[in-house]
């Protein structure tokens, strides 16, 4: 089974608490031209253009990445091409996008965003699973997958919920339907357990379950909002063969913190660490 990391940083980390932990919008093409550089994950996901980084330097880091540039769009039901419009006229090598409602409706609008972005193809991050059984997740993975443009579907841990019961019984369940895509991606927040622990765990499961591909989202450091997401180091780790990776992981490091603040985590809700959701677990306004 092979292992794929996406840097989440020019995106998570953005949300981490306080503000985003870049120090000017300079720092962030200076990211991406590292990541490019060191070349160590497969892909790189960032903001479109807007609060967090203006359109000139997201211009640029979209064309330093280049084919490893993974653009997030915002949620499904949110997106209007007359308000994204940095998009048109033109395919992009990887979308990405989150489902925060399961129904018909919002999974539909996952072709139409392809197709209106010249057959774009999709990563589609389920905000919705951890709130919901495995057996219903299993029913939105399919029904996701059937829709024009999606890529990679990828489970997000929106609640920090995630625990090691839910995962097994998702591969049980995973492992009797063999209609499943076979590359799978997990958006793990650090919640009761750690995102590295439950990252072990989906890895022994996807293995034993026969998956092909697996993808993580990563960020340097782990950091994102709350308590943040799986740390690019432990992503590397997993990966296996890692000595190479973590002395350029290491070089790399020394060179990104010239640009970074490192945000002290907020502690007081460790089972609620998402970007969606407040701190009373409610669905925040802006994504309803």
């Amino acid at each position: 089974m092979n292992i794929y990391l996406t840097d989440s940083t020019l995106r998570e980390g953005l949300q981490s608490p306080g503000d985003s932990i870049f120090r000017n919008n300079e720092a962030m093409v200076s990211y991406a031209l590292l990541d490019a550089q060191y070349g160590i994950t497969d892909k790189c996901e960032v903001y479109m253009p807007g609060p967090y980084i203006d359109l000139e330097s997201w211009q640029r880091v979209v064309h330093t990445l280049g084919e490893k540039s993974q653009i997030y769009v915002g949620p499904a039901h949110w997106f209007n091409l007359d308000k994204r419009r940095e998009l048109i006229g033109r395919s992009w090598p990887l979308l990405s996008t989150t489902l925060i409602y399961r129904d018909s409706d919002s999974i539909s609008k996952l072709g139409s965003l392809s197709t209106q972005t010249e057959h774009s193809p999709l990563r589609v991050g389920l905000e919705c699973v951890s709130s919901y059984s495995p057996e219903a997740t299993i029913e939105t993975i399919r029904q996701v997958n059937e829709q024009a443009g999606v890529s990679i579907i990828t489970l997000s841990d929106s609640n920090g919920r995630m625990d090691h019961v839910w995962i097994n019984d998702f591969f049980d369940i995973f492992n009797r339907h063999g209609d499943l895509p076979r590359h799978l991606g997990f958006h793990i927040h650090n919640g009761v357990r750690s995102a590295v622990d439950k990252a072990a765990h989906i890895v022994l499961r996807a293995s034993q379950n026969g998956l092909e591909e697996l993808n993580f989202d990563t960020t340097f450091l782990g950091l994102g909002e709350q308590l943040g997401i799986l740390a690019l180091h432990h992503g590397v780790i997993l990966q296996g063969n890692s000595e190479p990776r973590m002395r350029a992981l290491k070089a790399f490091g020394r060179r990104v913190l010239e640009y970074i603040n490192v945000p002290q985590p907020q502690i007081n809700t460790p089972h609620k660490a998402t970007s969606h959701y407040d701190n009373n677990g409610n669905l925040r306004q802006e994504y309803r």
